[in-house]
C-alpha cells in the first residue's frame, strides 16, 4: 500500500509550495490574466521532449466550441479565441503543452516515502513555474499562454506555452556548419561585398544579445537562473535562424 496517499501528498505539495512563495516581492506581484482550459479543449500531437518530472507536447489544435460560458471570464474567452485562432503560424505549431509523466504520477502509489518525496517534488517543479511565468514579462524569456483551470497541484493540471523548434545547442552546430560554408573560397567570391557574412554575423549577435537581456530581466527581479546551457535555450517560431 502506499506509504501516504495521493490526496495527502498533493495537499503537501501545495503546502510546501505556499511556504516557499511566503513574502516573496516577486510572487506578490498582481498577475496578468492568463485563459484558461479543460484537458478536453487541448489537441495534443507529438512528444517533443521530456524533462525529469514532465513531457512536452505539441499543440496540434483547440477545440472550444460550446465550451466558454456566460460565467467565463472576458479574458479567458478572448485569450482562448486568439490561441484557437493562430494556434499554427506558417504552417508550423506555435504552443506546447506540458504535464506531469506518467512515470512522475506512478511514485505517488509507492510504498516508499522517498519515492514519494519524488512525486512532490515534480508537483512543486511544474506548480512554482507556473508562479514564475505568471508574472516574467519579457519578450525573450518563453511566455505561458494558457493553464488547467485547476489547482496547479491537481491531478490533471498543464500550462501551455510557446512552442520551441531548436535549443541554442542545436542553432550553435547549424552555425558551425553555415561559418565554414560563408567563409569558403567560391563563397568569398560569390559574396564579394560580403552581405551573405554580414547578415550571418548580425543573426548571431541578435541571438546573443536577446539571450542577455532576458538574463538581465531575471537579475534585476532578483532571480538568479542556476540552469543556463545552450540546451535549455529555445528558439520559437518567429525567430531568424
Amino acid at each position: 500500500m502506499p506509504f501516504h496517499t495521493e490526496e495527502h501528498l498533493r495537499g503537501r505539495a501545495a503546502k510546501e509550495l505556499e511556504l516557499l512563495v511566503e513574502g516573496s516581492t516577486l510572487f506578490g506581484r498582481m498577475p496578468p490574466e492568463i485563459p484558461t482550459f479543460s484537458l478536453a479543449e487541448c489537441h495534443a500531437g507529438p512528444m517533443l521532449g521530456s524533462g525529469g518530472f514532465s513531457h512536452v507536447y505539441e499543440v496540434s489544435r483547440f477545440d472550444i466550441s460550446g465550451t466558454t460560458t456566460v460565467l467565463d471570464e472576458d479574458i479567458t474567452k478572448q485569450g482562448k479565441k486568439y490561441l484557437s485562432s493562430n494556434v499554427l503560424k506558417n504552417g508550423q505549431s506555435r504552443y506546447a503543452i506540458k504535464a506531469l509523466k506518467n512515470d512522475t504520477l506512478r511514485k505517488a502509489k509507492s510504498n516508499k516515502e522517498e519515492v514519494q518525496g519524488q512525486f512532490v517534488a515534480g508537483v512543486m517543479d511544474l506548480a512554482l513555474e507556473v508562479k514564475f511565468l505568471s508574472v516574467l514579462r519579457h519578450p525573450h524569456i518563453v511566455k505561458m499562454r494558457g493553464l488547467a483551470s485547476c489547482h496547479p497541484c491537481s491531478e490533471s493540471f498543464f500550462i501551455i506555452l510557446d512552442r520551441l523548434y531548436d535549443t541554442l545547442k542545436e542553432r550553435v552546430e547549424k552555425w558551425s556548419k553555415i561559418s565554414r560554408k560563408v567563409s569558403g573560397v567560391f563563397s568569398l567570391i560569390l559574396d564579394k561585398n560580403g552581405v551573405k557574412r554580414k547578415k550571418f554575423m548580425a543573426n548571431r549577435i541578435c541571438a546573443a544579445y536577446e539571450i542577455c537581456s532576458a538574463i538581465h530581466y531575471l537579475h534585476m527581479n532578483g532571480i538568479i537562473y542556476r540552469d543556463l546551457k545552450p540546451e535549455n535555450v529555445g528558439f520559437d517560431v518567429r525567430v531568424r535562424s
